[in-house]
């Protein structure tokens, strides 16, 4: 066995996909594409807005001489103003541009996806492993 993860395993003969299996000698070559799936743009405007609110707030509790005044009203503003910058930085985080990783086979007729998956090392190390198994069988 050269690669075994859950029910994904390749050895000297076939690559088993689950239910599918493809005979190594029939692999003329592997493939990883990285396909970008869009995240919602929604969340740009939470940027300019938190900054809009923040920056007159800090600058002017600070014009002012009064310290105590401007701590308390830093306080009492920036509480609020830190949840929002946290709500920005967190739909930023939720609705980001997400990547997959595809693999495929390619026979004598046609390219064959054989896996999609986040994990870009996992993707690599199995068709690393395909490579090794198509090399022995040659």
């Amino acid at each position: 066995m050269i690669y075994q993860n859950g029910d994904i395993s390749v050895d000297e003969a076939f690559a088993r996909f689950g239910s599918k299996t493809y005979a190594i000698n029939k692999i003329n070559s592997t493939e990883v594409r990285e396909r970008i799936v869009p995240g919602a743009r929604g969340y740009y405007l939470w940027f300019p807005i938190a900054a809009f609110l923040t920056l007159p707030v800090l600058v002017g509790l600070f014009s002012s001489g009064n310290q105590e005044g401007a701590t308390g009203g830093l306080i009492i503003i920036g509480l609020p103003l830190a949840l929002f910058w946290w709500l920005a930085i967190r739909s930023y985080r939720r609705r980001a541009a997400k990547y997959s990783y595809e693999l495929y086979l390619t026979m004598s007729s046609r390219d064959q996806q054989a896996l999609v998956s986040p994990d870009r090392v996992e993707v690599e190390k199995l068709r690393a492993a395909i490579e090794t198994a198509m090399a022995a069988s040659r």
